[in-house]
């Protein structure tokens, strides 16, 4: 548990690791002033070999007392209280101090948090914490630019209250134009629902899309229900209704369909804009049912994983891989509404084929989507400097009719370079795809 394997190399390093994480036990454990009163590190030259001896004074066991908390301006106490994963009397455990720390933070309504413990003990072993915050304005403006060959160019804006109601309520509204689409969305966020481990979500969303595969104007809604079962695992339900008037083919159809989307999100990457280790699984299943068109009906899912592992520290090369399947069962192709159907090509699916393109087409040309598709991605990631990194990539994938890829139907593969360019909340991107085997 120290790290202190037997005949491995004996590094300075590793030693003083190795103590740090003997004190981390022992304040894991109740012992809040653990305290290291020696540390002897002798050289046996005969044996080529070294012996470590850590002498600690453990103290007196401690258990949390009083809970003091500064700095709050308009943030209500008692959903700030209500996230401190310890009650007075608990046992002293240091992990609890450190996940205090990471709840407050990931909530984006603070600056700074700093939770230290008591200098000394109280009767009947209590150790006081204080909890110090500083809130951070919760009102913020996001923009952002895009250009892709196929799509044209594009922008976004978005606003954010994240405390309206003084309890870490978001209210959230996005609005963005392409040259295929144009949306509006509001999301209102409520954590805590219910229990301190679930999050509700209320979305209503507008667009209207003009692809070479369909035109469609729909507004939408959901109510959804997000609960964090472990660090990195959540899952959600929820209800949602979408109307939408579709046109492919100069035919136009209305819809009206009440869908239960389904979501396991298992996050094991270690860092959510720039991951160099761990991965990522997404699951999403969702049952159909159009309740105009009582004999519409369809059962729509999609998993899609992501793995990073990192091949050199310095220079920093990563490899990253990504595959993602999808399907539709329960109605033939055509009766699927257009603007549901499962497509592949563009710049987040197969780069280098033009957006939706890959997948079954028409007698024009025009993709009409399929009901299964399965895409392929490898990546490879070199970072030159602080600022600057070169990617070489390789996608693949395609759309399907059946409700299963056809192994018989080929795929259509693309590679391609990458610019990144590092700034502090992440990289911006530029990729230039080019087609392997073009239709």
């Amino acid at each position: 548990k120290l790290g202190l394997t037997l005949g491995e190399a004996a590094r300075g390093r590793t030693i003083l690791n190795g103590e740090a994480a003997l004190l981390r036990h022992f304040k894991k454990r109740g012992f809040a002033f653990t305290q290291l009163t020696d540390r002897r590190v002798e050289v046996i030259h005969r044996e080529k070999s070294v012996a470590v001896t850590y002498r600690i004074d453990l103290g007196q066991r401690a258990r949390f007392g009083n809970t003091e908390i500064t700095g709050l301006q308009s943030i209500n106490e008692t959903f700030l209280r209500s996230m401190i994963p310890w009650k007075k009397g608990d046992p002293f455990n240091i992990q609890l101090i450190e996940d205090a720390h990471t709840r407050l933070i990931s909530t984006g309504l603070f600056s700074t948090v700093q939770v230290s413990q008591g200098e000394t003990l109280q009767e009947e072993g209590f150790l006081p914490v204080t909890l110090t915050v500083t809130e951070r304005k919760h009102r913020s403006i996001s923009a952002g630019v895009s250009y892709m060959t196929d799509e044209g160019a594009g922008a976004n804006i978005s606003w954010e209250h994240r405390n309206i109601l003084g309890r870490g309520e978001r209210l959230k509204l996005d609005t963005a134009v392409s040259g295929i689409s144009l949306s509006a969305e509001g999301t209102f966020f409520k954590p805590q629902f219910l229990r301190n481990n679930q999050t509700l979500r209320l979305n209503l969303r507008f667009a209207d899309e003009n692809t070479d595969a369909f035109d469609s104007l729909s507004i939408s809604s959901a109510g959804l229900v997000d609960r964090k079962l472990t660090k990195k695992i959540t899952v959600g339900a929820g209800l949602a209704h979408k109307f939408s008037k579709v046109e492919q083919k100069g035919e136009t159809e209305r819809y009206s369909l009440l869908f239960a989307p389904l979501s396991f999100d298992w996050d094991t990457s270690d860092n959510l804009l720039d991951p160099k280790s761990g991965g990522r699984m997404i699951l999403q299943v969702a049952p159909y049912q159009d309740i105009e068109k009582t004999d519409l009906n369809f059962l729509k899912s999609r998993i899609t994983a992501t793995r990073y592992l990192r091949v050199l520290k310095g220079p920093s090369i990563v490899l990253a891989g990504r595959a993602s399947l999808g399907a539709i069962n329960g109605a033939s192709l055509m009766d699927i509404p257009a603007d549901e159907r499962l497509y592949a090509g563009g710049g987040g699916s197969i780069r280098g084929y033009a957006y939706q393109s890959v997948g079954p087409l028409d007698e024009d040309d025009d993709p009409i989507g399929g009901r299964s598709v399965l895409e392929l991605s490898a990546e490879l990631r070199m970072k030159l400097t602080d600022r600057i990194g070169l990617v070489t990539f390789l996608d693949g994938g395609s759309a399907f009719e059946s409700t299963f890829p056809d192994s018989s139907e080929k795929l259509q593969w693309a590679a391609g370079l990458g610019f990144r360019y590092f700034t502090a909340i992440g990289p911006l991107r530029l990729d230039v795809g080019f087609p392997l085997n073009r239709r």
